[in-house]
């Protein structure tokens, strides 16, 4: 998610604004279905953020919400 992504680029102070959105995607939203690649994005990007800021469990259990017929992505970043 390019939002969340430009919070996480601001640093540190801007980490809760990412994870607002990112919540946003993968919580209660009627309007991403959970198999859109969106989601799998915004899943994958918030289990990060969580590993991140050392928050080992919540990135563990944010993980585990990957549905095991999905391909993991991998995201390169410059």
């Amino acid at each position: 998610m390019p939002l969340a992504e430009a919070y996480i680029a601001r640093g540190p102070d801007f980490y809760s604004k990412a994870e607002r959105v990112l919540l946003g995607v993968v919580e209660d939203n009627d309007l991403v279905d959970p198999n859109a690649e969106e989601f799998h994005q915004s899943l994958f990007e918030l289990a990060q953020l969580y590993y991140r800021t050392q928050r080992y469990e919540p990135a563990i259990a944010r993980l585990e919400e990957w549905p095991s017929d999905i391909r993991p992505i991998r995201i390169c970043r410059a």
